[in-house]
């Protein structure tokens, strides 16, 4: 198996909770061995976060369920 590396930008202090969450949904995706899927998957992620909250708001969200 190969490795990728993904450089994308992400609001201040959402660095961790993003790597944590892509490599989640392609490890869900390399189990059910749906290789399309996972394309689709990955084009669906391009853009941006979009949210109604702030990026203070959002920091302090990653904040708390850092405690936690």
């Amino acid at each position: 198996m190969g490795k990728v590396v993904i450089k994308i930008n992400v609001p201040d202090g959402m660095e961790e909770f993003v790597r944590r969450e892509v490599e989640n949904f392609v490890k869900t995706l390399i189990e059910k061995e749906d290789l399309e899927e996972l394309i689709k998957g990955f084009r669906s992620l391009k853009g941006v976060l979009k949210t109604k909250k702030s990026a203070k708001e959002l920091k302090a969200e990653v904040y708390d369920e850092a405690i936690y």
